[in-house]
């Protein structure tokens, strides 16, 4: 009984020994993701392309490390919004904003290490096995043959899955701001509306 009993106690004494070592190999390497709507939004550029979906298992992952301000940066985020009719259907985008975002940052290095390089500025792209540090207009065809040959491969390769992290975005509308004609007229409306009941209550006071 006694050697049961030494043989159970070793067993729970593995167990919370090796506990805390599986937590941490099964933790996630934390990131501030962005989805391609909010970082337009953020730097001013007009996206309004309300099929456009994120998150999705079949599509290519694009992802852009980025600064807020950066011109290559926003000439980045311009050319793929352009391209969204027509090769939307075969990418997600995932940007991560890294000056002034220090988890962000941390990630690109990490990123950048595993493709055995340094990321020297922004933005530095990834699309599967391939870095990009830079953008011009020069790269756009390379970039949509990337896009396709990617999305034609039966075994991806993605980055952020090797570092167990999470690139969930949010699916958002994000639209030009505009003033709504129709709300003015209601609150017009509602003003002379207001306005005439007060007028009938002060003159029905005076007459009593």
């Amino acid at each position: 009984m006694k050697k049961i009993w030494k043989k159970l106690m070793m067993v729970v004494l593995a167990v919370v020994l090796l506990s805390p070592m599986v937590v941490m190999a099964e933790e996630q390497t934390k990131a501030n993701p962005t989805s391609i709507q909010e970082a337009c939004k953020e730097e001013g550029i007009t996206f309004d392309h309300s099929d456009y979906k994120n998150n999705q298992e079949d599509k290519v992952n694009i992802y852009l490390f980025r600064g807020q301000g950066c011109s290559h940066c926003y000439e980045f985020l311009e050319y793929l919004e352009s391209i969204i009719d027509d090769y939307g259907k075969y990418f997600n985008v995932v940007t991560f904003e890294v000056w002034n975002d220090t988890t962000n940052n941390d990630l690109m290095e990490k990123v950048a290490a595993k493709f055995e390089e340094e990321a020297s500025g922004v933005p530095y792209i990834v699309i599967g096995e391939k870095t990009f540090s830079g953008y011009s207009s020069s790269m756009n065809e390379e970039l949509q043959s990337l896009i396709k040959e990617e999305y034609e491969k039966e075994d991806r390769y993605d980055v952020m899955k090797e570092l167990n992290v999470d690139t969930t975005v949010r699916n958002v509308k994000v639209t030009p701001e505009k003033t709504n004609a129709s709300d003015i007229i209601i609150v017009v409306v509602a003003i002379l509306i207001v306005g005439g009941i007060a007028a009938l209550a002060i003159t029905a006071r005076k007459q009593n």
